[in-house]
């Protein structure tokens, strides 16, 4: 189920040394799965395909604790001697594990290949190994393995494809296939795009009732600040529950909590974890880091610098063009109007997506150990830019400038603009050159092999799932153009409503049939990504607090005040506004009653088997220690 492609100068005896080594049993240090070499060709490299028996499958299972329903309807790790007394394993045998289960356990076995005491990869003096580095990981950097990915299984995958876009369907989605075939990864994410645009739609008919009923300058702007701040705190608490809730359902809430291993991509010198006593590569006490933080926090404020140098090229545009359009009222002049809200809101498109790519390359430099924190620094340099980049412009316009027509005009262009070409480059784009690409692909591998192999070479020239960033981001920033600006604006919500039923169409196609399968990714909610929208509703509170005090409803009934007393004003109302989240967050639980009840019956069962061990291990011990006595007797009769 897994393609290992290695280049086209890898030797025999190299080859034959990995296929040993992926083939030998755990004890000795492999990882004891199947592995064929397929084809090799001076053209395409050496394939090698990689699959696990049942037997290793479900050994692994356990070694790994995934949770499966037992026969009584509970859920439970699994254990290889117990398995008949799980649900459905008898009847479903081979359907017992799901796909992405499968994949998930091969891949990490593949993972945590190490090297014994090879000094270097054979017949590659430069690929240099010591006892415990990563064998794959190695392979990569010394350019011999090209790629690593999961095959498509197609009768599943066109299964999954036409109930979930085959048919027009809005807020109904089989996220529960989607997770047996791409991982609760992904299956989480669509969920919660799901959830986001259910919510939306409440929210957006509301918003165009505004909209007619209310004045379109400013109007409605106290009404529609505190919908904002309420809306937003309901639906983060309702998608925690929600996603603890599904998290529950595939056993991934009350999984104990592994050890985290060092990132694949880690480089660092072989040593012993001080917690888990493994050898495992580690970070040096006094090893220097600071000069690759430095690297980021300049590269950082010079792309910041960029968006700021950016900003100041429109508002001289945007000068000019008042200018001409004053002189001259022609139908020339409505077109130059609006040249330089359009030209900004391209340049904002491509400096996202050139700092992306930019982001992954400097936060990879930085050498992380762990993933978690690999991605906790992209994600940093991610958000700080995009929310510099994309709301910079229009909160100078409304907090120096106070235009807010110029803001709404501003928020209009940019949501327009970017829907429309971010779903042409992220979607339709690709799709288009995949046809192609597959098609050229289909045409040149028909002369290679029978259909397994011509399966194996069109999908290893698809491009690779570079994972969840990219759409998270744009989510996002959907969420942000809401948040702060829908009370200038009100139909933000009816753009970003429009935005997410489009998002989860073309994302599923995307997913489909753009790319390699991704390798399945465990997961019990959406991550640092749930802190990031929590940050955003604080923030947008204080802002929506801010525009309510320079609305013209505040001004009205409160406009006797002074400056200084109105700001009094404003941020005591904003503190209530704070205490009035942190009630509502309390009063919405993040797990309900009945799970939470489950979790504490499975905890007091894992103690009491944990303590059945213990007593197990006790008396066998003392067996032992009475039968030596015995026999130490025996010998002195």
């Amino acid at each position: 189920v897994i393609v290992l492609q290695l280049s086209s100068r890898t030797k025999m005896n190299t080859i034959n040394w990995l296929i040993s080594r992926i083939q030998e049993e755990k004890l000795l240090g492999g990882a004891e799965l199947l592995c064929k070499l397929a084809y090799v060709s001076h053209k395409d490299g050496v394939i090698l395909l990689i699959g696990g028996t049942l037997e290793r499958l479900l050994h692994g299972a356990e070694e790994k604790e995934l949770v499966k329903q037992y026969k009584d309807g509970t859920l439970k790790p699994f254990l290889y001697h117990d398995r008949n007394n799980f649900h459905d394993f008898k009847n479903k045998k081979q359907l017992f594990l799901t796909s992405g289960e499968c994949l998930q356990l091969i891949k990490h076995d593949l993972d945590n290949l190490r090297a014994r005491q090879e000094k270097h990869v054979p017949e590659v003096p430069y690929a240099k190994l010591y006892p415990g580095k990563n064998i794959l990981n190695t392979l990569a950097t010394s350019g011999l393995l090209v790629q690593m990915y999961p095959l498509h299984n197609f009768e599943e995958l066109e299964t999954l494809k036409e109930v979930w876009y085959g048919k027009v369907q809005v807020f109904s989605q089989p996220i529960n296939a989607v997770r047996n075939y791409f991982g609760e990864s992904i299956a989480l994410y669509f969920s919660f795009l799901g959830f986001f645009t259910l919510s939306l739609f409440y929210r957006s008919i509301f918003s165009l009732i505004l909209y007619f009923l209310t004045d379109k300058t400013f109007n409605g702007n106290m009404l529609m600040a505190i919908i904002n701040i309420v809306w937003s705190t309901i639906f983060l608490e309702c998608w925690k529950r929600k996603s603890n809730k599904m998290a529950f359902q595939w056993g991934m809430l009350h999984r104990v909590e592994e050890f985290e291993e060092p990132r694949k991509g880690f480089e660092g010198p072989l040593g012993i974890n001080p917690v888990t006593g493994k050898k495992e590569p580690i970070r040096l006490p006094g090893e220097w880091r600071s000069l690759n933080f430095i690297h980021s926090f300049l590269f950082v404020s010079f792309s910041l610098l960029v968006s700021v140098l950016m900003m100041l090229a429109y508002l001289w545009a945007k000068t000019l063009a008042e200018k001409y359009c004053a002189i001259h009222r022609n139908t020339q002049s409505y077109v130059i109007a609006v040249l330089p809200n359009v030209g900004y809101a391209i340049g904002v498109i491509i400096l996202n997506r050139t700092y992306l790519k930019l982001a992954r390359v400097f936060t990879e430099w930085e050498n992380h150990r762990l993933a978690s924190t690999h991605e906790y620094h992209l994600v940093a340099k991610l958000l700080l830019f995009y929310f510099f980049n994309n709301f910079g412009l229009l909160f100078y316009a409304a907090f120096y400038m106070q235009d807010f027509t110029e803001v709404s005009e501003d928020v209009a262009t940019q949501l327009i603009t970017y829907q429309i070409l971010d779903q042409i480059m992220k979607s339709i784009v690709p799709y288009w050159i995949n046809k192609r690409k597959l098609k050229k692909l289909k045409q040149s591998s028909e002369t290679r092999g029978g259909p397994v192999l011509q399966h194996v070479l069109i999908e290893g020239g698809l491009d690779a799932y570079k994972g969840l960033i990219d759409d998270y981001l744009e989510m996002f920033l959907m969420f942000g153009y809401m948040m702060f600006f829908s009370s200038i604006f009100p139909l933000a919500s009816v753009c970003c409503f429009l935005n997410s039923i489009t998002e989860i169409q073309l994302s599923a196609l995307k997913l489909c049939d753009n790319f390699q399968r991704p390798f399945p990714v465990p997961a019990s909610n959406i991550g640092i990504w749930q802190l990031a929208f929590k940050c955003f509703v604080i923030l947008a509170i204080i802002v929506n607090c801010a525009f309510l005090g320079m609305s013209a409803e505040f001004q009205a009934v409160f406009g006797d005040y002074t400056g200084i007393h109105l700001i009094i004003l404003v941020f005591t109302f904003e503190h209530l506004i704070m205490g009035f989240v942190t009630l509502i967050e309390h009063l919405i639980p993040d797990v309900p009653k009945n799970i939470e009840i489950q979790l504490k019956k499975f905890e007091y069962e894992s103690r009491q088997a944990l303590k059945c061990e213990k007593l197990q291990q006790t008396y066998i011990k003392d067996n032992q220690k009475l039968f030596s006595s015995a026999q130490r007797r025996e010998r002195q009769i």
